[in-house]
């Protein structure tokens, strides 16, 4: 009686879950949103304190869960916290049922005060905030899991918290912007205030398959996640058309359903015993098969060829940043 023989232990197979949610690719649509958010770290920075008013407007960003705000937003803020000039951008994820309590308690703790969890009053809690951010110099603020003033369960928003959040920032005079799901620019526009505020609006949307610029950027997405992949040793050619195409089908171009996806298909060809090193599209049905996306598995059978009609796209080696985006280039 034979018995095979895992082709990786593991320990490589744990290490290469770790490596595999740190794969970041800088693709456009990304960079746009790199772009916009160091323009408004700069108007913080330039602003003298006479102008302070001004720059204390808000930039949205929105997407869909899954499109890659977080993992975006989380690149940028270490690119900056690793630069040299210091910790100048606070990060401030609000936390689910957002009253104004919780509200002022996370942003304590974003900004290392020790009273943090303390009980004290809004009002209190309030000027600490304002002391700090002015005497450490922010030069944003980024308030993230904005969609956390809407409860879902009742459909109403936490107004009270929306009037908080207008006078603190008021009073902060630091350039802002809020990230959240869809949901973040309805509870924006139900404070006149808050919206009156707001001087652009930028969406993150899925990837498309549309036959042209929407194909050439998902095979470039798809090349270049390849390239990073830890461990194995032959080509997965995720981005020929077919098994693109596939793919995209079964995330519906959410990035993060990519990652997601490509990790499992990963961990799926590192545990067989035999067969090519790499992900094959075997590889990414069993690893469909585990997740809980909606869809009828499009990696099972043959590939299809209607959708493919007119939407094979040749990636363009000059689609897409070639080298990683640096968003310190300040």
């Amino acid at each position: 009686m034979s018995t095979s023989v895992l082709r990786y232990s593991d320990e490589q197979v744990a290490d290469a879950r770790v490596r595999i949610n740190g794969i970041f690719v800088p693709y456009k649509q990304i960079g746009d949103v790199i772009s916009e958010f160091m323009r408004r770290f700069r108007a913080g920075s330039a602003a003298s304190t006479a102008e302070m008013g001004s720059a204390a407007r808000l930039t949205v960003l929105c997407a869909p869960s899954g499109a890659g705000k977080t993992r975006t937003i989380e690149r940028i803020m270490k690119e900056l916290n690793d630069n040299a000039l210091g910790h100048k951008v606070l990060h401030v994820p609000l936390p689910p049922q957002c009253a104004i309590k919780a509200m002022t308690a996370e942003f304590l703790r974003a900004l290392g005060d020790p009273l943090a969890d303390r009980v004290s009053t809004a009002a209190r809690n309030t000027a600490r905030i304002v002391q700090r951010v002015q005497e450490l110099r922010f030069k944003l603020i980024v308030i993230d899991e904005f969609q956390h003033l809407l409860d879902r369960d009742s459909n109403r928003i936490a107004s009270a918290s929306t009037d908080w959040l207008k006078s603190m920032l008021d009073r902060a005079a630091v350039p802002v912007m809020c990230v959240g799901l869809p949901e973040t620019l309805t509870i924006l526009r139900s404070n006149e205030q808050l919206e009156r505020r707001m001087t652009k609006v930028i969406r993150m949307n899925p990837m498309k398959w549309d036959g042209g610029e929407g194909a050439t950027e998902i095979r470039y997405f798809l090349r270049e996640f390849e390239r990073r992949l830890p461990f194995l040793t032959s080509a997965s050619d995720l981005q020929e058309p077919r098994l693109a195409y596939a793919i995209f089908q079964a995330t519906g171009g959410l990035v993060g359903r990519v990652a997601q996806l490509l990790a499992e298909a990963l961990e799926a060809s590192m545990l067989r015993p035999d067969g090519p090193d790499c992900i094959t599209r075997q590889d990414l049905a069993k690893a469909y098969s585990g997740l809980e996306f909606d869809k009828p598995n499009p990696f099972n059978g043959e590939p299809g060829r209607p959708a493919l009609q007119n939407a094979i796209a040749v990636v363009n080696p000059r689609a897409g940043p070639r080298e990683p985006i640096s968003p310190v280039a300040i």
